[in-house]
């Protein structure tokens, strides 16, 4: 059973939220964008190969109907990405709480990135303090998501550290099995359709329908594995970002090495630790 994260905090009138936060939400969001566009892709070069080769008989009985069904199947794909996007970004808390309009967009002219809707911090409709900024000077910022104990040693760090990993690596198995098992089920499913005479819509269904299910399996993931690092306690007490991320754990690596957060610099530990005792350290 998969545990959900704590919900993220509402932003009011009276509170807005802190620039730190609102990179690491915007960062969240590129990160699944990237997984969703994976999975169409993926999913999309899995259907045309199949329609054409397990229905030759349709194709040869349709031939006109095929392609626009196929390039149909693609275009609800590429709806079902935004939707799911829209849906992530809403969980973020990355829309104004009074009147809905998102602080960001994800677009993908250059990559996979996320464009900044805001006006000094505020919502462009509506006026909403949203994010710390100077035009929202004096506004209170909204407490982050609750965080277990912060480590007090480098030691503690790695400790946590690696609870996090051996959970990752196990949920990442849970993920990609999940993800056979839709595909698998997909492909089974469209051949019974086809073996019953089912039309071509019918016989993608199943395609569409595994796709779903694989994107909520990655919100699922995404939210876990966020939610299972604060509550090991690896985030700045001061700013609220992470201290474990990047790639090969780059983040992890600086604070060991540092000691300090990467963001606002203040001190990790609760005691001074030399450079002999973190050099003895494993790397992350």
């Amino acid at each position: 059973m998969v545990e959900e994260g704590p919900p993220m905090p509402p932003v009011t009138a009276l509170h807005v939220m802190s620039r730190a936060e609102f990179q690491r939400r915007r960062d969240a969001l590129v990160g699944f964008g990237r997984g969703a566009i994976m999975v169409m892709l993926s999913i999309i070069l899995a259907l045309g190969p199949a329609v054409l080769a397990f229905t030759p008989s349709l194709v040869s009985r349709q031939p006109i109907t095929v392609l626009p069904l196929l390039a149909g199947a693609g275009a609800t794909l590429m709806l079902l990405v935004a939707l799911a996007n829209q849906t992530r970004l809403r969980a973020l808390g990355l829309a104004c709480p009074a009147c809905g309009t998102p602080m960001v967009k994800v677009l993908y002219d250059r990559g996979i990135y996320t464009s900044v809707f805001l006006s000094g911090g505020r919502c462009t409709r509506c006026k909403q303090p949203l994010v710390e900024d100077r035009a929202t000077a004096g506004i209170p910022v909204a407490p982050g998501p609750p965080a277990g104990p912060t480590p007090q040693s480098p030691q503690q760090f790695v400790q946590a550290r690696d609870r996090l990993q051996r959970g990752t690596r196990h949920h990442y198995a849970f993920t990609i099995f999940c993800v056979a098992i839709a595909t698998t089920a997909a492909w089974f499913a469209s051949r019974s359709l086809f073996a019953a005479e089912a039309g071509l819509l019918a016989v993608t269904g199943p395609w569409l329908l595994a796709f779903a299910f694989i994107v909520v399996v990655l919100i699922v993931s995404a939210r876990w594995w966020d939610s299972r690092a604060r509550a090991l306690g690896l985030v700045c007490r001061e700013c609220g970002v992470l201290l474990v991320g990047g790639r090969g754990d780059a983040v992890g690596h600086a604070v060991l090495q540092l000691g300090t957060c990467p963001h606002c610099g203040v001190s990790v530990w609760s005691h001074n630790t030399s450079s002999a005792d973190r050099s003895s350290l494993p790397s992350p």
